[in-house]
């Protein structure tokens, strides 16, 4: 009796720890005329992490991702104010551009809490548009 009593709390208390809420943050940018620079600080020991970017916009603009563990500090390649003043190569392999409408998602499993999850949106030729960014974050276990 004892046992089944231990086994039906134990598998409650599992179900109860898988049915962490997700964390979620949004932001929208609407001003392409400077970089904008976007965090999110994960909360939890154990998640899966990641971020929603959707939108459009009237030219092209890029962007590119880091984590961080302490303070927030992008690379020399993408502390560039424009789109124009960088390296192709640097180009290619760090940032992502697009054009007329950006859609893009990224999902990773990352097991510390205290990291900082940012993205780096650097202006191109876009002037008018409405991009939206959601950075998610869905606790494994308890939290």
């Amino acid at each position: 009796m004892t046992t089944k009593l231990i086994t039906a709390v134990a598998i409650t208390l599992m179900l109860a720890g898988c049915r962490s809420r997700n964390i979620r943050e949004s932001h929208v940018i609407t001003d392409f005329s400077k970089p904008v620079t976007l965090t999110f600080k994960l909360r939890s020991g154990n998640a899966n992490a990641g971020y929603v970017i959707r939108g459009h916009m009237n030219g092209t603009m890029g962007y590119s991702e880091g984590v961080f563990s302490k303070g927030l500090k992008f690379p020399s390649y993408d502390s560039t104010s424009n789109l124009y003043n960088m390296d192709r190569t640097a180009l290619r392999r760090f940032v992502w551009i697009h054009s007329d409408s950006i859609k893009a998602e990224s999902n990773s499993s990352i097991g510390q809490s205290g990291l900082v999850s940012g993205l780096h949106f650097i202006p191109g030729t876009a002037t008018k548009g409405k991009i939206e960014v959601m950075f998610w974050e869905h606790p494994i276990g308890f939290y």
